[in-house]
């Protein structure tokens, strides 16, 4: 990939991580189940889900109860968000990328990492999902599928809250459209509904008679012109922003019940 390519690709990963519009605060508790599932499953000290913009690493964990954030230049994972399948370094302190990280360094630093990109539907990578510890491990390649599965859960659950954040979106603007209508109803109608009753109370010569029906003819074919352009306007916002529920049942299940690949 020359650089060009790189920073192409580079610029699709970011925009689809911002499109998500996360707020990091709320993420600890929607994922803390997966965070814990995947500690058990790789045995180890921790588990993180880590999401990279342009100059920061946002991490969710289970052994805390805040976000945390650090600088891309000091994430390990930053490397793993180039990678197809996964990346494991079973020494850390050992590799030349990262024994002077802050996290690496002395005795107490980590030793194993192994991370998975977190790949969304169209492949960017937003992130990953890791699991680090103290000492050496040995993870068998049955826990690592496993594994895969669980960063497929995040970005499985990451698109459908973007779904649903767009479905719910649609849902205000109609609630407003709805009451805007319901006051601009109201004005044509009121006055057929007045002209109408003046009608039948009053004794009314050929004349009057008359003026009355064009005035009703004139507030009814108002209200007509009005209702044909709210139907133009639907017709045109739903080619516009046409969002399908069905796309969620179209979507293979990527979820914890499917089988490993």
């Amino acid at each position: 990939m020359d650089e060009f390519e790189r920073k192409n690709a580079e610029y699709k990963r970011i925009k689809k991580l911002n499109e998500f519009d996360l707020d990091y605060r709320n993420l600890q508790t929607e994922f803390e189940g997966l965070i814990q599932l995947a500690a058990n499953i790789a045995d180890t000290e921790l588990s993180l889900i880590n999401l990279i913009d342009n100059y920061s690493q946002w991490t969710v964990t289970s052994n805390s109860s805040e976000f945390m954030q650090i600088n891309r230049e000091d994430s390990v994972c930053q490397y793993t968000i180039h990678t197809e399948e996964l990346m494991e370094v079973p020494r850390l302190d050992e590799d030349a990328r990262f024994s002077g990280n802050p996290f690496v360094k002395g005795s107490e630093g980590f030793k194993y990492y192994l991370g998975i990109p977190l790949k969304t539907q169209t492949g960017e990578s937003i992130g990953a999902l890791c699991v680090i510890d103290f000492k050496e491990k040995n993870i068998s390649s049955e826990k690592k599928k496993l594994l895969r599965l669980v960063a497929d859960e995040v970005v499985k659950r990451l698109e459908d809250k973007m779904k649903l954040d767009a479905l719910q979106e649609q849902l205000n603007k109609a609630i407003v459209q709805r009451n805007q209508m319901a006051h601009d109803v109201r004005g044509p109608v009121g006055g057929i509904l007045g002209l109408t009753v003046s009608a039948e109370n009053e004794t009314l010569d050929d004349g009057e008679f008359g003026m009355y029906m064009e005035m009703i003819k004139s507030s009814a074919s108002k209200l007509m012109d009005f209702t044909d352009d709210i139907l133009d306007k639907q017709k045109a916002q739903q080619k516009e922003n046409y969002f399908n529920l069905s796309e969620l049942k179209k979507t293979p299940s990527r979820s914890l019940c499917a089988s490993s690949p």
